[in-house]
């Protein structure tokens, strides 16, 4: 967790890009080289859950990735100033584009290769202007049906590694989405919760959005 939000800075985080400084300079000289094994790997393990999808009937789905790490404006990509690390080394927003391109670039090698269905972002980045209000619309009732929508990707009886692998991403999701809808919007957290429970949506044994302590005060007391 402390490398994810930490060191490589990958974890979902609240970024203003307004303030952000940019540049035009990378600090990597040898992008692809160093991100070759990486990208070796990744291979492997897409083409594996390529299979996997088909294993249980359904048509796997690749989509490539954009940032807002990074801009394109007249032919000349600018990256934000700040450091994150890649394979030991320091890289910006520039070295990010680079790498990120690699990988899309093997997203859609690997998945045609695969008969998959492929979908390129149909923009290249998005504008944020002042800050990020991508999530003003959303409502509690949004983020119950998007954990359904996973759920409903799993078998009806889920086996060990399924509830650790769905648990485990709804115990951080159910919490930090919640935090995202506008406070006129959220409904009250503790119904919020137990419905979300109730439904299978979510298990607080693997809560990791949510502190246990405040959870166990949040179900007895309803108070955060």
């Amino acid at each position: 967790m402390y490398l994810a939000r930490v060191t490589t800075r990958v974890a979902g985080r609240a970024v203003d890009f307004s303030r952000q400084h940019w540049t035009t300079e990378p600090l990597l000289q040898d992008a692809a080289a160093l991100a070759a094994p990486r990208l070796a790997a990744y291979h492997e393990q897409l083409a594996r859950l390529c299979d996997k999808a088909r294993e249980r009937g359904g048509r796997p789905i690749c989509v490539t990735q954009a940032s807002h790490h990074t801009r394109k404006m007249r032919e000349t990509i600018w990256g934000v100033e700040e450091e994150s690390e890649f394979m030991g080394r320091p890289i910006n927003g520039v070295d990010f584009h680079h790498l990120l391109d690699l990988i899309n670039e093997e997203t859609i090698a690997t998945c045609r290769e695969a008969g998959a269905i492929v979908v390129d972002p149909l923009v290249w980045y998005r504008k944020h202007g002042e800050s990020d209000i991508r999530h003003l619309a959303m409502n509690g009732e949004h983020i119950l049906r998007l954990l359904q929508v996973y759920r409903d990707a799993f078998p009806r009886r889920l086996s060990a590694t399924d509830r650790a692998l769905f648990y485990g991403y709804t115990g951080y999701w159910l919490f930090t989405l919640y935090r995202l809808v506008p406070p006129e919007s959220r409904p009250p957290l503790r119904p919020f919760v137990f419905r979300a429970w109730r439904e299978g949506l979510y298990d607080p044994r693997w809560s990791a959005g949510y502190g246990r302590k405040r959870l166990i005060r949040l179900m007895l007391t309803g108070r955060a």
